[in-house]
């Protein structure tokens, strides 16, 4: 079992890098006191803001009476700085003025009806744009006419006077800043989120954003503003106390939820109420709103729309009455809400509670799906979201320069005793051995790998261009060994039918070249015009054939609902009896790009039907036969499914893959368990070795599980149940191999804020391929985009496991992938449990690298392992067609290949 870290690798080149993190420091002799506190009336337990605002109000009462030097109120507990030696509680009375609104001259938003901005008394609410022309503020832009800007002075307060009681539950003593518990360390991160509110940084979610810099893509419907910000967090790693850092951008749109329910109205005058409510749902489900009703700008995601409830609907407050939405709003927060037919959206906050939403009062954020198609828009956008690491990490130092000029962040950070680095953190990254790396294109490479010649089979891949496609155009057949083209269905709409034949000649080109026999396609053309029809008579064309085809090729008919015919296609022949391999294609594409999306589909069926296209040289550690295994978790529709793919062969190329449904994210342990149950037998009767089937019978020597999806407080909770019931399933299947049995778990995380960044040399600046071509790494703006000395992207496949990692686990990251645009992302690895080591460091790191090249469906690394994207690719599959009936319960041989690809 991991308790500790085990030590570094020490394989590879090694790089430099700057980092993203820079180091703090505490001063000594300041004494903080930890207080809750007490008001009378008492507020709810969701009011932290009012409570906030209440004692921000009067902090110069506050700390003379109290005799502090400052304090922070988070909304639960109050910090207090350099108290009496001999205080234990205080008693206030302090008074909240009620709101103040004022007319004419509030800031509107630039929207009729609804304008939010900072008016008149009304401190960080609204003020009410009247029937004027309020002038915009910095965040808003113009006032709209009749703008109803909305707002109070208190976010939500009632005025009158508060008792409040400020009680002292201990004091914080910090004996060493290289072990904090998880309560000191949140201490630090709130000093830090002070001084960046008074930076005049404005809270959003997780982040705080700059309105004053905030800039505007104008030429597009809705309009959108692009807020820059920071990602901030205060963390413990190997090289002491340390403040990370990232930009970040928060893209909000010119119109409310509410507009987009007008809108689906007006384009559909003759729908039902249950339609038009339907269309709404469709549009606003998942989507990311943004209230600023309350102290500070609030984010939800909404989960549904409830077509029953309005504005005048009620419902019980704690104290036991009844009160409209309408009147609620008003009370609370100063809100003269007016739409009074629209229904109420249904949202989810992050804090995980369910909460009904006017739509007049939510603003939408992110893109719209028109606007994603808009290259106008989209470059726009880019132009200031996707940075090279150079502009990057220049943009982020601007953060550290912003604290350390503005006089009041200054002085929360000196009066709480917080020094940050003059200059960033540095760690040194090794990137894995070319020798390591080698692709196996032919039968022969597999068996060198085996016998461990695999350093000199195969192909070399360059660091320079990291993706190989042209290194898996020849010799694959002994690969693969699958039926191929024998028995295969192509299905188009009767209006494509002149696409047939250019794409039969195509594949047919690519058998010649792979040396693969091949029949003609039996051919069915479909008449219908929507996607149920469609599928209807795909079944009854099924039904005539004399035996279940290997394949089949769906053409999707033109036209903006070839989504919807993906899905009902999946939904049929991934479940129930009709279970078969299914390969899809829009029409478009097919005309568009013939031959070259010919030649992709044709691996892609290769891989669905049980083959592969390459390898690497990734030999079992030790003549070790070696399971890995990906699992990952996603929630949809207020239900879970989880995804699990577990290989068997020696090439980690064929897997064993199956979904299930659950109730929750939580309850992964028991399907778990019943899937490494079948993944281990079938590993045991169908291992393969280079040449074919093994032999022997034999469990694996060693399991690998990479598992995704789940976040940093479900850890311990995976240690309890999810590993512990491995344990207990390997000692079922037999006892003696439970006790030898290696097993890693290994859990991944992709949503980092972490980077890394490297000083470019001469061997990494980019080259210029005849008559021009991309741009440099992290560039995408041509061969000028960066200078040898320039920070530039870590190099592929680049494994940093040291000065940023942490002091009390084994992590690590990887820099997995060559990007050509922006800054690229590493991935964490957090190895929690590790038993029976007979692996190094850098076997467990150098088989991470190795396995994100694994991936049949893109000829080169991808963020994570092999098994951990199957499983991924398993969860996006069953949540989009929502079918219960996973393909578990349908043909059973579907199971050993990569049919969701």
């Amino acid at each position: 079992m991991i308790v500790q870290r085990p030590g570094s690798g020490t394989e590879g080149r090694v790089y430099v890098s700057t980092t993203n993190f820079r180091s703090l420091r505490l001063r000594s002799g300041c004494r903080v006191d930890v207080c809750y506190t007490n008001f009378e009336p008492d507020l709810p337990d969701d009011s932290k803001n009012l409570r906030v605002k209440i004692l921000e109000r009067n902090r110069v009462e506050v700390v003379t009476s109290i005799k502090c030097e400052d304090f922070i109120c988070t909304g639960g507990n109050v910090y207090l700085l350099g108290g009496p030696d001999d205080f234990s509680s205080h008693t206030f009375d302090l008074a909240i003025e009620g709101p103040q609104a004022s007319n004419g001259n509030g800031n509107g938003n630039g929207h009729e009806g609804n304008g939010n901005g900072n008016g008149g008394h009304g401190g960080n609410g609204n003020g009410n744009g009247g029937n004027g022309n309020g002038n915009g503020h910095s965040d808003e832009g113009n006032g709209g006419n009749g703008g109803n800007g909305n707002g109070g002075a208190a976010g939500g307060a009632v005025p009158g006077r508060y008792r409040v009681t400020i009680t002292a539950k201990k004091e914080l003593r910090i004996v060493d800043e290289r072990c904090l518990t998880e309560e000191q360390r949140m201490y630090f991160n709130i000093i830090l989120n002070k001084a960046l509110r008074e930076a005049n940084l404005q809270p959003m979610g997780r982040f705080y954003y700059n309105p004053s810099a905030k800039f505007e893509v104008a030429n597009c419907s809705p309009p959108l503003q692009l807020f820059p910000g920071y990602f901030t967090s205060v963390t413990v790693t190997e090289s002491g106390l340390t403040m990370m850092s990232d930009v970040k951008h928060r893209i909000l749109q010119s119109q409310f939820a509410s507009d987009v329910m007008e809108y689906i109205a007006k384009q559909n005058p003759g729908a039902s109420k249950e339609q038009r409510l339907f269309y709404v749902i469709e549009a606003l489900k998942g989507k990311v709103v943004m209230t600023r009703h309350t102290l500070h700008p609030t984010l939800y995601r909404v989960e549904g729309v409830d077509g029953s409830l309005t504005i005048d609907s009620t419902f019980k407050q704690r104290n036991g009455e009844e009160i409209s939405f309408r009147d609620y709003f008003k009370k609370q927060y100063n809100q003269d809400l007016a739409k009074k037919d629209m229904p109420l959206l249904i949202a989810q906050h992050r804090k995980k509670r369910t909460v009904f939403l006017p739509a007049e009062l939510c603003m939408m954020t992110g893109l719209t799906d028109k606007l994603k198609s808009d290259f106008r828009v989209m470059t726009a956008v880019a132009a200031h979201t996707r940075m090279i690491p150079k502009k990057r990490f220049e943009k982020n130092d601007k953060l550290v320069e912003l604290l350390q000029e503005n006089p009041k962040s200054l002085e929360v950070l000196h009066n709480w005793g917080l020094e940050i680095g003059s200059s960033a953190v540095e760690a040194e990254g090794r990137q894995v051995d070319q020798a390591h790396l080698r692709v196996m294109t032919r039968s022969d490479d597999l068996k060198a790998v085996e016998d461990g010649k695999g350093v000199k089979a195969g192909q070399d891949i360059d660091f320079q261009r990291i993706n190989f496609p042209h290194l898996i155009q020849r010799q694959v057949v002994g690969f693969q060994r699958v039926k191929g083209f024998q028995k295969w269905v192509v299905i188009h709409q009767e209006r494509d039918k002149s696409l047939l034949d250019g794409l039969k000649d195509s594949i047919g080109e690519q058998l010649q070249t792979k040396k693969m026999g091949g029949q003609e396609p039996k051919v069915i053309s479909i008449s219908a015009m929507n996607p149920a029809d469609f599928v209807a008579s795909m079944l009854e064309e099924m039904k005539k054939l004399p035996a279940r085809p290997d394949i089949i090729l769906v053409i999707l008919p033109r036209g903006p609902h070839s989504d919807a015919f993906y899905a009902k296609i999946k939904e049929e022949f991934c479940t129930g009896r009709m279970a078969c391999p299914t390969q899809c294609i829009k029409a478009d594409t097919l005309q568009k790009k013939g031959a070259q999306a010919a030649a992709k589909l044709f691996d892609q069926m290769i891989c669905k039907q049980g083959g592969f296209l390459w390898g690497v040289n990734a030999p079992h550690t030790q003549s070790k036969r070696t399971m890995v295994v990906g699992v990952d978790v996603n929630s949809t529709g207020g239900k879970a499914i989880a995804g699990f793919s577990a290989s068997f062969n020696c090439a980690y190329t064929k897997y064993y893959s199956a979904t299930t449904w659950m109730k929750s994210r939580d309850d992964v342990a028991q399907p778990l368990v019943e899937f490494m149950k079948r993944a281990i037998g079938c590993f045991k009767d169908s291992f393969e070795m280079a040449k074919g089937p093994a032999p022997d019978k034999k469990y694996p020597d060693r399991i690998v599980i990479y598992r995704d999806g789940m976040g940093e407080s479900q850890k311990q909770l995976v240690r309890d149940f999810e590993i512990a019931a491995l344990q207990e399933c390997f000692r079922g299947i037999e006892t003696i191999w439970a006790g030898t049995v290696e097993v890693v778990y290994i859990v991944v995380n992709k949503m980092i804020h972490q980077r890394f960044a490297v000083k470019a040399t001469k061997e990494m600046l980019p080259r210029a391929p005849r008559g021009g071509g991309r741009g440099g790494r992290g560039g995408g703006g041509g061969a000028a985009t960066i200078q040898e000395g320039d920070l530039t992207n870590a190099q592929p496949l680049t494994v940093f496991d040291n000065t940023v990692v942490s002091t009390e686990k084994f992590d690590f990251f990887i820099s997995h992938q060559e990007v050509t645009q922006g800054s690229v992302t590493p991935t964490h690895y957090d190895v929690l449990f590790w038993n029976n080591r007979l692996m190094s460091v850098d076997d467990v790191q150098r088989l991470t690298a190795q396995l994100s090249m694994l991936y049949q469906n893109w000829p080169g690394p991808i963020r994570v392992p092999a098994p951990v994207m199957y499983a991924t690719k398993q969860c996006a599959l069953y949540s989009l067609i929502k079918s219960k009936d996973a393909v578990n319960k349908g043909l059973p041989y579907m199971l050993r290949q990569l049919y969701f690809l």
